[in-house]
């Protein structure tokens, strides 16, 4: 049986998930070097996620310096292998305007 696992990268100045149920903040080892930040996992509304702030924290990160081959191997040696994957700017949540990527991964 496989469980779904949704990832999330998220813009800058999204650092916390409203409804996140038992979150929790993980540092992930990478041998693309370290991630923007430590990954926030959690249940919303019943499915697993781990989230990702893409700048990091406090926006630590300038666009041309951020990790992106550290922080997709991070995300998904947090949830297993990515299934499918779609690289749509959307929005989130009304409040947030910055752009998010998503993918479901099995495990």
């Amino acid at each position: 049986m496989s469980t779904t696992k949704i990832g999330v990268i998220g813009g800058s100045g999204i650092y916390d998930i409203d409804g996140l149920q038992n979150p929790k903040w993980q540092q992930v080892e990478s041998p693309w070097g370290v991630p923007s930040d430590e990954l926030l996992t959690g249940q919303l509304a019943g499915v697993e996620m781990v989230f990702l702030p893409r700048h990091g924290r406090g926006h630590v990160h300038a666009p041309s310096d951020v990790p992106y081959r550290a922080n997709i191997d991070a995300l998904k040696r947090l949830g297993g292998q990515m299934s499918s994957l779609s690289v749509p700017a959307v929005r989130f949540a009304t409040r947030w305007s910055q752009d998010i990527l998503f993918w479901s991964i099995s495990s």
